[in-house]
C-alpha cells in the first residue's frame, strides 16, 4: 500500500518564506527565517508524538475483534468510528484525520468488512514518520529551495542516529564517517544528474529512506546476523564498506584511482565501467 505524504496544508514552505532570496543578515532574511521556523514548528506540533502513538495502539487493542479462524485482530467501520471518538478524547483532535472514511477504505477488508488494526497502525506510524522527516529536512534546507546539499543531508542523518535503535550505540568516532557514507548512498539514487543537491521529495519517497528507517525496529543485539547484512545502512554494513574502501585506497588520499578501483571484488569490474565511474 502506498502512503500519501502531506503536511496537513497546501501551503508550501517556499510560499511562506517568499520566492526571492534576500541577502544574508538583512531584515528580510531574518523575517523569512523566523516565518519558516514558526511554520515548521506549527506543523510539528500537530503531529502525533511517541506517547500519542502508544495511546492510539492501546485504544485499538482494547476495542478490536479477534478473528476466531485466523487469530488476527480487526475492527469494522462502526468500531473504527468509536475508536476515533475515544482517541480524540484521549489524544486530541490531531489524530482525527487518520480516522476518515477514505482512510478506512484504503485497507484490505475481510468478508465481514473488517480491517486489520496492525495495518492501520503501521500506516499512521509511517505517515507521521515521513511528515516529521519532511519537516526536519525543510529546517535544514538553508536556502529553502526544496533541495538538500550533501552537508545538509549529513546533518539530517546525524540527528537521526540517536533515535535509531540499531545505531544509537554507534562509536562516536565513527559517526562522521557513517553520515558521509550514508549521504553518498542517498545522492547516488536521488541526484542522478550529479547536481550536488537532492530533491527533498525524492528523498522522502526513496527506498533509501525507507531502508534507513527500518533501523528503528530492533536493536543490533536482537537482530539476526542475516537481517543486519540485508540492511545497507546497518552499522555492520557501513563499517564493512569503510574497511573495503581503506583497503583499496593504497595511497590513502581519500579517493580511488582507476588502478585502485580495479582491485574491487577481485577485479570483476570492467574497464569501461571503471572509466565511466571516474568521470
Amino acid at each position: 500500500m502506498r502512503v500519501g505524504l502531506h503536511l496537513q496544508t497546501k501551503v508550501k514552505v517556499r510560499t511562506v518564506i517568499g520566492s526571492i532570496k534576500p541577502e544574508d543578515g538583512s531584515i528580510s532574511h531574518t523575517v523569512q527565517r523566523l516565518a519558516k521556523y514558526r511554520f515548521l514548528k506549527k506543523q510539528s506540533d500537530i503531529l502525533l508524538n511517541a506517547d500519542d502513538l502508544d495511546s492510539l495502539w492501546l485504544c485499538l487493542r482494547e476495542n478490536c475483534l479477534v478473528d476466531e479462524i485466523t487469530g488476527s485482530v480487526k475492527v469494522n467501520y462502526e468500531d473504527f468510528c468509536q475508536i476515533a471518538s475515544l482517541c480524540t478524547e484521549q489524544i486530541g483532535p490531531k489524530c482525527r484525520r487518520f480516522f476518515s472514511p477514505s482512510n478506512f477504505m484504503k485497507f484490505e477488508k475481510d468478508e465481514s468488512g473488517r480491517i486489520a488494526i496492525l495495518s492501520f497502525y503501521l500506516y499512521v506510524m509511517r505517515t507521521v514518520s515521513l511528515t516529521q522527516a519532511r519537516i526536519d529536512m525543510s529546517e535544514l534546507d538553508e536556502d529553502s529551495d526544496g533541495f538538500l546539499q550533501p552537508y545538509e543531508m549529513e546533518a539530517y542523518i546525524r540527528g537521526l542516529i540517536p533515535n535509531l535503535a540499531q545505531l544509537c550505540d554507534m562509536p562516536a568516532e565513527f559517526v562522521q564517517m557513517y553520515c558521509h557514507i550514508a549521504t553518498h548512498k542517498f545522492f547516488f539514487f536521488c541526484d542522478p544528474s550529479r547536481r550536488g543537491k537532492a530533491c527533498i521529495k525524492k528523498i522522502l519517497l526513496s527506498n533509501c529512506l525507507q531502508e534507513l528507517m527500518e533501523l528503528h525496529q530492533e536493536s543490533e543485539v536482537e537482530a539476526a546476523d542475516t537481517e543486519q547484512t540485508e540492511n545497507w545502512f546497518s552499522l555492520a554494513s557501513t563499517q564493512r564498506i569503510c574497511d573495503m574502501f581503506i583497503d583499496l585506497d593504497k595511497d590513502a588520499n581519500g579517493t580511488l584511482s582507476e588502478e585502485e578501483l580495479q582491485g574491487y571484488a577481485d577485479g570483476t569490474l570492467t574497464e569501461i565501467f571503471i572509466q565511466r565511474g571516474n568521470r
